[in-house]
């Protein structure tokens, strides 16, 4: 769809851009600034990004509105349902880049997947609200409640001075009782709202179940990214929605199940890289010992390349699908504007008789008063 923005300028966008645009959600801290989802795909958000719809925050997951996105938000259709005009014309062959997201292990829910996404973002501000941690639940509570009880053992204590022992030890067990229901009220420590919600404790809860992009090097980086976008363009695909593409469910659980395999291949990738650059080799055999490692590596490396390159073969034949359907619907078009373009013509020869007769009758009329004229 064409969006028209303030000053006259114009954005044309896809459903997946649209969609995107309209689901960004607003900062707690500054409700200005709007955030793009975590769950949008790569492709969705490198075409904002060239359209100057959205710009990089502080982290890598961090994507924020433009001043132009925002004008873009304000002029799409009302509602999630309302239409948004033709399928985005896709550019095949395209999947490299660096990735813009973390991948997670797939079996990790979506609340806590935007849970640990929202904590790899926090880590990486660095700010105060990455320092901060969540103060235990019980701990006003621990203090109001040793308070009380100094209390009732001094009123016990003078109880007994003024009424004897036995009234003490009554005064005392009833106090005790009353303390222990106005702490069961107030609020008792435990286990879930004493934990800790700080980025570093919400990481370390998932250790070994995400792969960082900052943590991979260059080369594993780009290829995490072609992995990424490839991944996300067949799940983005109107073509996997409307369920054309085998079944939608396992085509997303096999896509992911990939994409993660791949990462944590290019995790190790990236840690056995750096291992072999950090060995010494003072002689000739640690040096040869050195090459057969990094031959080892180099032959994973490439298994890992082979099915990267197969899912971007996928991709690519998905984005064919869609611009072949896509042309089509185009051609049909164009087809019934030719067809009514010719409908309209097949009058214009009567037009053209009646008014060349109307031409020739007011040529006589003209020489017949040149006759009868003065």
């Amino acid at each position: 769809m064409e969006l028209i923005l303030p000053g006259g300028d114009s954005v044309r966008i896809s459903p997946a851009m649209a969609r995107a645009l309209r689901e960004a959600e607003s900062d707690p801290v500054n409700p200005r600034t709007l955030r793009v989802r975590f769950r949008v795909g790569v492709p969705t958000l490198d075409e904002l990004r060239r359209r100057g719809l959205v710009a990089a925050g502080d982290g890598a997951d961090d994507w924020r509105l433009t001043e132009r996105g925002r004008q873009a938000r304000a002029r799409l259709p009302a509602g999630p349902d309302a239409p948004c005009g033709d399928a985005e014309t896709l550019t095949l062959g395209v999947f490299g880049g660096r990735p813009l997201r973390a991948t997670l292990h797939p079996a990790i829910g979506r609340e806590d997947a935007d849970r640990l996404r929202a904590a790899l973002g926090g880590r990486r501000h660095g700010g105060a609200h990455a320092q901060a941690r969540t103060a235990p639940a019980d701990a006003p509570v621990g203090k109001r409640t040793r308070l009380a009880y100094l209390s009732l053992a001094a009123f016990a204590y003078a109880t007994m001075l003024v009424a004897g022992p036995v009234s003490a030890l009554i005064v005392l067990f009833a106090g005790a009782v009353v303390v222990l229901v106005v702490r069961g009220i107030a609020g008792a420590p435990s286990a879930d709202t004493g934990r800790s919600s700080a980025p570093e404790d919400v990481t370390a809860a998932f250790a070994g179940r995400f792969v960082e992009p900052r943590s991979l090097d260059d080369q594993a980086r780009d290829l995490l990214g072609r992995a990424q976008r490839a991944v996300d363009t067949v799940l983005e695909s109107p073509l996997h929605d409307r369920g054309l593409l085998l079944d939608a469910v396992r085509n997303r659980v096999v896509l992911g199940d990939i994409e993660w395999s791949v990462a944590r291949s290019l995790e190790r990738h990236t840690s056995s890289r750096r291992l072999i650059a950090a060995v010494p080799t003072p002689g000739e055999r640690s040096r040869r010992a050195a090459e057969r490692a990094r031959a080892a590596l180099e032959e994973d490396v490439r298994a890992v390349e082979w099915r990267i390159g197969r899912l971007e073969d996928y991709a690519e034949k998905v984005a064919a699908a869609e611009l072949e359907i896509e042309d089509r619907r185009s051609a049909a078009r164009l087809d019934e504007i030719t067809e009514s373009t010719l409908r309209a013509g097949a009058a214009a020869p009567h037009e053209d008789v009646t008014l060349t007769s109307l031409v020739e009758a007011q040529e006589m009329a003209l020489e017949l008063a040149s006759l009868i004229g003065p």
